[in-house]
């Protein structure tokens, strides 16, 4: 089984590594605490917009195009990520190579430029990301909905920020953002692969010790509230995109394994509820998934699908048919039980076959927890999920008077709110 070992240096940022033998590539994994939960109205879209400006260079490589030619020469790959509550940095490369990344990530954390010319440039960059979300409902759905569950705060707000807020944003905003939340003890240095915890430690202190301070603020707490049970968009589309769901459990609430496994049961594969009476019996949907996401102090619970324009009223009926069945008219057997465990357990091993997802895994939990379960206590704790948690969860969160509902198609006015019913 996989074990991590875990160094903090004297300025506090802390060192974890994944060995993985054999393995002939590794991960270097940047994670910091600063996602959009941090943000308020002034610089909304900065966690996103500073993630971008990341890659325009430092101090040794002083450009996007140093920074590329740089990753390009060594055959690897990096990409960066901004969450609720996280930001990632990473390049995957053969492990013989992983000094070189783990200098360039140090390079472009340390020493970011933020010229006014390349701000000006992304800019325009981040603004046409937001046009091509706007052109797909499928994700902007999603969007819709947490902001039915949250509200205006941070946890409610895009991600990528608005058209408007954007714009506003200046240099001294990222400064800002990077002295307060880019401090090496609110960073973890994660490598998985074929590397030694000796030797990235050695690593960490040449190209990281010089990183000083201390984190400065902490994201306003979420703040519980009636969401509105709907939103509709009248929009243009071939398909009309629905999601309907509940606000759910936090991350750290240990109901989130018989959580994953409802998920499953209900929407989580070919097998699933969902896909075999949507999709399957009634030819609904091309599209039908349900899962359940996290955050330190709350969640969401979805089912999210694609139908055709003329039958939505039917699908939203379909969806809350299953989730009544399975509070009332057709609980979860053991069998669902046993395969859903299968099905979680394979999917979660098999991602352990490459560095990046091992990385994502410990350095996730380091970072916002200081606390890490392994793989196998994981596994352990899904497989301790028993029918009766997993039926409570499903008659906790599945109750119609804890549905919102969000739909993007062509509507008009048109409100499905009455359908949120058993």
């Amino acid at each position: 089984m996989i074990k991590h070992e875990l160094t903090t240096l004297l300025n506090k940022l802390r060192v974890l590594t994944i060995p993985m033998k054999d393995v002939p590539s590794a991960t270097v994994l940047v994670m910091v605490n600063a996602g959009s939960r941090y943000e308020d109205l002034d610089n909304h879209g900065i966690a996103h917009f500073q993630e971008h400006m990341f890659f325009k260079g430092g101090k040794k490589y002083r450009n996007a195009k140093e920074v590329a030619e740089a990753t390009d020469a060594m055959g690897a790959i990096s990409n960066a990520f901004t969450g609720k509550d996280r930001v990632g940095y990473w390049i995957k490369s053969a492990a013989g190579k992983v000094e070189k990344a783990v200098d360039i990530l140090a390079d472009s954390l340390r020493h970011a430029a933020f010229k006014t010319k390349d701000i000006n440039t992304e800019r325009g960059v981040i603004l046409e990301e937001l046009n091509m979300y706007e052109d797909m409902p499928q994700r902007m759905v999603l969007d819709k909905f947490e902001e039915l569950i949250f509200g205006d705060q941070p946890l409610g707000r895009d991600i990528g920020g608005t058209r408007e807020s954007v714009r506003q944003i200046q240099r001294h905003h990222f400064i800002d953002y990077k002295d307060n939340l880019y401090t090496p003890d609110n960073i973890v240095l994660c490598v998985a692969g074929g590397v030694s915890h000796h030797k990235i430690v050695g690593l960490a202190k040449k190209y990281f010790a010089g990183l000083v301070g201390e984190k400065r603020v902490e994201f306003a707490p979420y703040v519980p509230m009636v969401a509105p049970r709907e939103f509709v968009k009248d929009k243009k589309t071939e398909q009309t995109h629905l999601v309907v769901g509940s606000e759910s459990y936090a991350d750290p609430d240990e109901r989130k394994y018989a959580l994953s496994l409802l998920t499953e049961i209900l929407g989580g594969s070919m097998s699933s509820r969902m896909f075999q009476t949507i999709r399957n019996k009634y030819g609904l949907a091309y599209y039908v998934q349900t899962f359940a996401e996290g955050v330190q102090d709350t969640g969401v619970f979805v089912t999210r699908l694609g139908v055709d324009n003329a039958r939505v009223d039917l699908a939203i009926q379909a969806v809350m048919q299953e989730y009544k069945k399975a509070v009332k008219g057709s609980p979860i057997t053991q069998g669902e039980l046993k395969r859903a465990k299968g099905t979680v357990r394979g999917q979660l091993l098999l991602s352990f076959e490459d560095s990046s997802s091992v990385a994502n895994f410990y350095a996730r939990q380091e970072s916002l927890y200081n606390k890490i379960e392994s793989i196998g206590t994981v596994l352990k704790k899904v497989e301790a999920v028993t029918l009766e948690d997993i039926r409570a969860v499903a008659r906790d969160l599945l109750q119609p008077t804890k549905m919102s509902l969000a739909v993007i198609g062509p509507m008009g006015k048109k409100s499905f709110s009455k359908l949120l019913k058993f």
